[in-house]
C-alpha cells in the first residue's frame, strides 16, 4: 500500500545516491499522474514517501498528510491518502497526464523520460 492505490501502468526502479530504492510510476488513465516513491529502507519498499509530479512547475509534491497540509482538509489519515491516491494527487496539485505508459531514467544524466 505504500506505493499508492491507482491504475499502475509502469514502474521503473533505480537506487538513489544514498542507496535507497526509488520507483517511478505512471497511472493508466486519461488524467492520470506520474508518481515517484522513495523508500525509507535500503532493502524494502514497505515504507517511504510517495510523490506526485507537478510537471508545470518541475517539482515533486509529497503525498504525505503531514508534509502537504491541504491533504489534511480532505483525508483523515495517511492510509486514506494512499488508498485514494488519484484524488490526493489532484488535490495536492499534480499535473494530469494523458495515460503515461512508460518511464525510464537516463543512466548518465538521471533525466526522467515519460512516454
Amino acid at each position: 500500500n505504500a506505493l499508492g492505490r491507482f491504475e499502475h501502468e509502469c514502474a521503473t526502479l533505480k537506487v538513489s545516491r544514498k542507496g535507497f530504492p526509488v520507483v517511478y510510476m505512471g497511472e493508466d488513465r486519461v488524467g492520470g499522474f506520474i508518481y515517484k516513491f522513495i523508500s525509507s529502507h535500503k532493502n524494502s519498499l514497505k515504507s517511504g514517501t510517495l510523490y506526485v509530479a507537478d510537471t508545470i512547475q518541475g517539482r515533486w509534491i509529497p503525498l504525505d498528510i503531514d508534509k502537504t497540509p491541504i491533504l489534511k482538509q480532505h483525508f483523515d489519515s495517511q492510509i486514506d491518502v494512499l488508498t485514494y491516491c488519484k484524488f490526493a494527487a489532484e488535490i495536492a496539485g499534480g499535473t494530469p497526464q494523458d495515460r503515461p505508459e512508460d518511464i525510464e531514467v537516463d543512466p548518465v544524466t538521471q533525466n526522467i523520460f515519460v512516454s
